[in-house]
């Protein structure tokens, strides 16, 4: 009786002085006063909150030593000892890496809950599904009905957008050019012809000039708005 009180008291001394340790190296560099005292600190905080916390936090820790209990509940653990290692597995989990806390539940703490390492496994397998099916959950649960769907910018979707109400309805016609093409010059008389030498054109000449159109311009011009308006 007393050589298992002994080798109980040998388990939980390390896990005291480590923690001990760990503590004292966490707050050596911090004074109590700026903690509680004014004008920062838990001062500022109701302490209803601060309760608050704390009884969820416990609530939460028990509830997962009741859980893990319940699952080994065939190989007739009790949950003062579950509650034991699942609280050390937990704090060599925060302080240590690679999660050595659930090994050391696994395989250092097999003898005193009474089953075997794979027995453990499973249910360390199985307490990770359910945590990660309760946060996927609550996420869906709290977080999707809120999450906006928002479209990208696309280039081609703003250039087949409709004009807008102060864009013109239609194009304006381009200005038209106000020259026009010169007319060819008409053609000197020809000095063989007859009545050159008395300088009046001939008769023939002038009947041929007279019967000929006269040369069209070679643009037309719009008509003005006065014209239109007429």
């Amino acid at each position: 009786m007393s050589s298992s009180r002994g080798r109980s008291l040998l388990k939980t001394l390390p896990g005291l002085l480590v923690s001990a340790f760990f503590l004292w190296y966490t707050f050596k560099g911090i004074s109590f006063s700026q903690i509680f005292g004014q004008p920062h600190g838990l001062s500022l905080v109701h302490p209803a909150w601060i309760f608050g916390v704390l009884a969820f936090t416990a609530a939460s820790y028990t509830l997962r030593c009741v859980r893990w209990t319940r699952m080994l509940r065939s190989t007739g653990a009790r949950f003062p000892v579950c509650a034991r290692v699942l609280m050390t597995s937990l704090a060599a989990n925060n302080i240590l890496p690679f999660r050595i806390g659930d090994i050391m539940r696994v395989f250092t703490y097999s003898p005193d809950i009474g089953a075997s390492p794979s027995v453990l496994l499973s249910t360390v397998i199985l307490e990770k599904l359910l945590d990660i099916f309760i946060l996927v959950l609550l996420f869906v649960r709290f977080m999707g009905p809120n999450v906006s769907h928002t479209r990208a910018y696309s280039p081609s979707r703003s250039s087949s957008s409709p004009p807008s109400a102060s864009s013109p309805s239609c194009s304006a016609p381009a200005p038209s050019s106000s020259r026009c093409a010169p007319s060819s010059p008409a053609s000197p008389a020809n000095p063989s012809s007859p009545g050159s030498s008395t300088g009046s054109p001939s008769p023939s000449t002038a009947s041929a000039r007279s019967a000929s159109p006269a040369p069209s311009s070679s643009c037309s011009r719009p008509p003005s708005s006065g014209s239109a308006r007429a």
